[in-house]
């Protein structure tokens, strides 16, 4: 953590993913959450109709990312109304991450300005909601994919965000969990 820190220190700038760096699920897999879903409601089938309708929206889209209402338009109408459904199991099960959450609160007590930039689909208002919630409340910027309609794992969310905000790459750290998203394309 000291290491981390030391780097925080040196940049201006310190941006974070949102899911398994600021946030985590208690799943092994995030698509877990859909399985749970149909079990506890007891809705043969939402998984299925959900995964289908995710890779049919992302088939149909010439942006580089999706949201969670384009998945929803592709959803068999027995399923079209667990939208909200959806949303609020998210908001139960999403936790911060303790080592995180500290290198999040050295950051803002040293005076650096927050960005989070992340690949999801789920709504931009919805996740400012959870980050409050889970103690994230200072942040300078929130770059969303399914809402800027550039990614992470592309490399041109980066790009973005450098141009929007007139930032030079030296003066950010980017803290991630994915190699390929938060470190090489980072680079």
């Amino acid at each position: 953590m000291n290491n981390i820190q030391k780097l925080i220190d040196r940049h201006e700038i310190i941006s974070f993913d949102i899911f398994d760096t600021l946030l985590t699920r208690p799943y092994i897999n995030p698509y877990h959450l859909m399985r749970h879903i149909e079990k506890c409601m007891n809705i043969p089938g939402f998984y299925n109709a959900r995964m289908l309708a995710e890779h049919t929206a992302r088939q149909k889209t010439s942006r580089e990312d999706i949201t969670l209402d384009e998945i929803y338009e592709n959803i068999d109408a027995q399923f079209q109304n667990l939208k909200d459904t959806e949303l609020d199991y998210e908001y139960r099960v999403l936790r911060p991450r303790k080592d995180i959450h500290d290198l999040y609160e050295y950051a803002v007590k040293h005076g650096k300005k927050i960005a989070i930039l992340s690949d999801m689909y789920l709504p931009r208002v919805f996740l400012v909601s959870v980050l409050k919630k889970c103690g994230y409340e200072k942040f300078d910027w929130l770059y969303v994919s399914g809402d800027v309609g550039v990614a992470k794992h592309t490399g041109n969310m980066y790009r973005k965000f450098l141009t929007d905000c007139g930032i030079k790459p030296n003066k950010i750290l980017h803290i991630g969990d994915n190699k390929q998203s938060d470190y090489t394309q980072a680079r």
